[in-house]
């Protein structure tokens, strides 16, 4: 079984294994989960750490739900905190820990991005789940296309005068976000520059993410990946890597 459920509705299979020892027909059936988004998650992980990134700077967590607009500027809010915390900033490091926290209730996370921050080290967090986007317009999109266009534009808003090292991944593993040819998008600060902002609202408000990101002439910020035939919910890669502040 590939399951596209949350670990803790897991009982459902063993439930499904009851039933069918109690059918004389079924009693040759076994159910076994050899897919599902906690293993997706780790298998992200372990490329993290292949591509170069300390352990002690990769966190993960899975069961991600909620809205997916509150997600989205919730990344953003990292994002920002983070980047005060590599200045030096000792109350963003709390506001930064209260954040995490609330949203992953895993004291761990807010302390390798904190420490990362402070030690001019590249951070990964893989988090997995499936949040959910309120439809109240006509467009074009999905879920993951839709929470990254929400953190980018949450991040052009808070933007400074030079770029930040920060990118976000949201992504299906079915390859497929909502009717669209993209399995999801990514979010970072230069994919609504000011001139956009308010074509960048307009799509938030319609849900008309996939319009937005496909009329860009200067990137490619769409996941396109084809179906893939497994669907084990989603995965968001977030990843910074701020300069060390001088003492």
């Amino acid at each position: 079984v590939f399951s596209d459920i949350l670990t803790r509705r897991l009982l459902f299979f063993h439930r499904l294994q009851n039933m069918s020892e109690q059918r004389p027909s079924m009693t040759h059936v076994n159910n076994t989960i050899v897919g599902q988004n906690s293993l997706a998650v780790e298998s992200a992980v372990q490329t993290a750490y292949c591509l170069g990134y300390k352990h002690k700077y990769v966190s993960s967590s899975c069961n991600l739900t909620g809205d997916a607009d509150v997600l989205g500027e919730t990344y953003a809010h990292w994002f920002s905190l983070a980047k005060q915390v590599s200045s030096g900033c000792e109350r963003s490091k709390v506001l930064l820990k209260q954040s995490v926290m609330s949203l992953v209730d895993k004291e761990e996370v807010a302390s390798a991005m904190i420490s990362a921050c402070e030690d001019g080290e590249k951070f990964c967090f893989i988090a997995g789940g499936e949040p959910t986007v309120r439809v109240v317009g006509d467009g074009k999109g999905g879920r993951n296309q839709h929470l990254a266009l929400r953190a980018s534009f949450a991040m052009s808003l808070a933007q400074t005068r030079k770029p930040l090292l920060c990118c976000l991944l949201c992504g299906g593993t079915d390859g497929q976000d909502g009717a669209t040819t993209a399995a999801g998008a990514f979010a970072h600060s230069l994919v609504v520059i000011k001139e956009m902002e308010q074509a960048a609202k307009s799509a938030l408000e319609r849900n008309d993410s996939f319009s937005f990101y496909s009329q860009s002439q200067e990137r490619d910020d769409l996941l396109v990946t084809g179906p893939t035939g497994v669907n084990v919910m989603d995965l968001h890669i977030f990843l910074f890597h701020f300069e060390k502040a001088l003492t």
